[in-house]
């Protein structure tokens, strides 16, 4: 706990350029201090204080409160009125944040005292910022769980372990970050147990409110912890299928109209038009099927993507083809046409219980004799199968996988890549090195 913090008023050591003496308020706490101007001046260092002599005989300037300024200013009385009010609202501001058990580091008490009517509350921010994301179609509910869940199931209650029940934005700094960040790495009861790359994807939430703060003005650039705190991350390997894996699953005679059938049927169209998402794949209908091409907007990034249809898709969807279906019938029979999906929780809610019943489906499939994968095989595996094929194989560029797989930046994609490894590469060092055996001469 943060313990005696003290309020002095304090004269420049020199004078500015205008030849004055300014006047501070210094903020003193564990022998560290904050000072603040209080737009006040006076032209003689003499006006200021008492002298006095000490035991010793020794002279000292001695600064009583309210008699700061001497009365060989002609002013004095009013600027110490000034003084005092400035000091003693220093004072109240300082109070109000002990009262509200909020942060007294010594940066959180110069920040409240400067802008006392600014808020500068973390988690109130979140919130505003959490009812924005609700209710924007920019933002998926996906998105939205998990910006509630890492500041409001993680965030907020670490804070409050720390003592710090309304966290300020200036308690955001380097050492807090550090501080979160071990206990999201340590494992359970005292921490979460996070991987690397989920505490990258906790800290990016953070930082990407921290730069809302910096656009509402609500703090400076210069402030933002991130300029010191990076962000790690460890490349991943993704499993992906071969062509060969895939041709299995192809072949796979399978009862029709089953959930197991709809499930082969939906992964390998994705694999088929570059690895749609299941939320998206789920979601399609006949209205995105547009002369031979399929025309949709992605769900995570809400971009558009228009792709020809390949002529293995078609076959799969001619297996859905209904007399009398509208643009508005799901193409695979997962959701009702009938039912209201305006709600976005229940929309996501049912999108994430389909997937899940995908993924079991397709595992039973992996573990069938005349498929036998033995790979986490998901439905989200069909969009790395199609990437590494495209990258390895086929050697496509990664400006066309990028466009094709829709990401929305190339940094994205190259990211992306770095897991299914790099046929080039391999072929290169076989090169150098030669690719047969070692044959060792027999003794």
């Amino acid at each position: 706990m943060i313990m005696n913090t003290t309020f002095n008023l304090e004269l420049s050591g020199r004078p500015g350029q205008n030849g004055l003496y300014e006047v501070f308020l210094r903020i003193t706490q564990n022998r560290k201090h904050k000072k603040i101007k209080l737009g006040i001046s006076i032209p003689d260092k003499k006006q200021w204080g008492s002298v006095i002599k000490d035991k010793n005989g020794k002279k000292r300037r001695e600064v009583k409160y309210g008699k700061w300024i001497r009365q060989s200013n002609p002013e004095y009385n009013s600027l110490n009125k000034q003084l005092e009010s400035k000091f003693n609202e220093a004072k109240r501001n300082f109070n109000e944040l002990e009262e509200k058990k909020q942060s007294l580091s010594l940066h959180s008490i110069k920040q409240k005292i400067v802008n006392p009517n600014a808020s500068h509350s973390f988690f109130p921010f979140a919130e505003s910022q959490l009812e924005y994301y609700k209710t924007s179609t920019k933002y998926s509910y996906s998105f939205v769980k998990h910006f509630n869940s890492i500041f409001f199931n993680k965030l907020k209650p670490f804070a409050e372990s720390k003592g710090i029940p309304d966290l300020l934005f200036s308690d955001i700094t380097l050492a807090f970050l550090k501080q979160y960040e071990s206990f999201l790495s340590t494992k359970p009861p005292k921490g979460k147990g996070n991987s690397t790359n989920t505490i990258h994807k906790n800290m990016g939430f953070i930082k990407a409110l921290i730069n809302d703060a910096i656009e509402e003005g609500l703090i400076k650039p210069q402030d933002s912890p991130f300029l010191a705190y990076k962000l790690k991350k460890t490349k991943v390997s993704k499993d992906k299928l071969t062509q060969e894996e895939i041709q299995r699953i192809e072949a796979l005679q399978l009862p029709e109209g089953t959930l197991i059938w709809h499930s082969r049927n939906m992964f390998l169209f994705s694999f088929y038009q570059a690895g749609i998402r299941a939320s998206d794949c789920i979601k399609l209908t006949w209205g995105n099927v547009i002369e031979g091409r399929l025309i949709y907007y992605m769900d995570k990034n809400e971009k558009p993507l228009n792709l020809k249809l390949m002529p293995k898709a078609e076959e799969i969807l001619n297996l859905y083809r209904r007399p009398g279906t509208g643009a508005k019938d799901y193409i695979f029979p997962l959701l009702d046409s009938r039912k209201d999906y305006s709600d976005r929780v229940f929309l996501f809610n049912q999108v994430s219980s389909k997937n899940a019943l995908i993924n079991k489906y397709l595992k039973k499939i992996a573990s069938l004799e005349t498929v036998k994968i033995e790979k986490n095989v998901s439905f989200h595996i069909s969009r790395h199968s199609w990437a590494n094929i495209a990258k390895n194989e086929k050697k496509l560029s990664t400006e066309m996988i990028s466009e094709l797989l829709n990401h929305s930046s190339m940094a994205i994609t190259k990211a992306y890549l770095q897991g299914f490894g790099n046929a080039d590469m391999d072929n290169s060092l076989e090169s150098v090195t030669g690719g047969s055996t070692l044959k060792t001469a027999k003794p």
